[in-house]
């Protein structure tokens, strides 16, 4: 018996034993699969990231080989960054783990600006809370909570100078201290009289958070080459001032001060007013 195999193959029969081509050459026969019964086969050629493998698989019952296609297995990204500190700028790239191939990479800008809502404050026995603002040195503005957070000195109420620290976070990271400052509360002149070659200045008390007042006159209403006086005690509220010139016009102004840690604090210049002596 023998089974004409037509293209190599046999139709609508399960394993046969038959030979293929001439019937009179008998050592044409073999065992022929109606259905192979494939192995798990053998990587030939690994596939990559971008291009395809090879497998070869093999019929467990008649031996017959094929030859199969792996799919590419395509990119795994893992993002990795590097965050932007005062002094230099950050990075942040999407790198694939098995060939390195950068499918991402984008600069963090260094953080270069810091702002105080206010820096001087006027004491008034409230705390301070200046609002912070951070920039990067292309001028975007950095969120609060999110690139950095902020933590105020304690205190903040009296004259002195306190400290606010900026640790940057997220995306950033570093930190840096700024400081601002609260100043004594102003005074006014209450009044000025004329003496000979001299005058009195008297002015509003100004007690709390002061350690005295200073006075300055000139006799330009610019105050160039003025010269200043110091009153210490801030329950004092007059001062003469003598060996001046006669018969000349003096402009006068006043402002308080407190003396912190060795540090003076100083409030705004009074508005003057001008005095003529004798």
């Amino acid at each position: 018996m023998y089974i004409d195999v037509k293209d190599g193959k046999v139709a609508n029969y399960n394993n046969i034993w038959g030979y293929i081509g001439n019937p009179t050459n008998a050592q044409k026969w073999k065992f022929v699969c109606a259905t192979h019964t494939w192995n798990s086969g053998v990587t030939t050629k690994k596939a990559t990231c971008t291009t395809t493998g090879t497998k070869l698989y093999t019929c467990m019952v008649c031996g017959e080989e094929k030859l199969g296609t792996i799919k590419a297995t395509g990119h795994t990204y893992v993002e990795s960054s590097v965050p932007a500190t005062f002094n230099e700028d950050g990075k942040k790239e999407k790198v694939c783990s098995v060939c390195r191939n950068k499918a991402e990479s984008k600069s963090i800008p260094a953080p270069s600006k810091i702002t105080l809502s206010t820096t001087t404050y006027t004491y008034n026995g409230n705390a301070k809370k200046p609002t912070v603002k951070v920039y990067d040195k292309g001028g975007k503005e950095l969120v609060n909570g999110t690139d950095f957070k902020v933590q105020y000195q304690s205190g903040r109420t009296n004259v002195g100078s306190y400290s606010v620290k900026i640790t940057l976070m997220g995306d950033y990271s570093g930190e840096k201290i700024v400081k601002f400052k609260i100043v004594p509360k102003g005074t006014t002149i209450s009044k000025l009289t004329k003496a000979s070659k001299a005058f009195t200045v008297k002015w509003k008390k100004q007690s709390a958070q002061t350690s005295g007042y200073q006075i300055q006159y000139a006799t330009n209403k610019d105050f160039n080459s003025a010269k200043t006086v110091t009153v210490s005690g801030a329950t004092n509220t007059s001062k003469k001032i003598t060996g001046l010139s006669k018969k000349k016009t003096y402009y006068v102004r006043i402002r308080t001060y407190k003396t912190v840690s060795g540090t003076k604090y100083t409030s705004s210049w009074s508005a003057s007013k001008s005095v003529k002596t004798k």
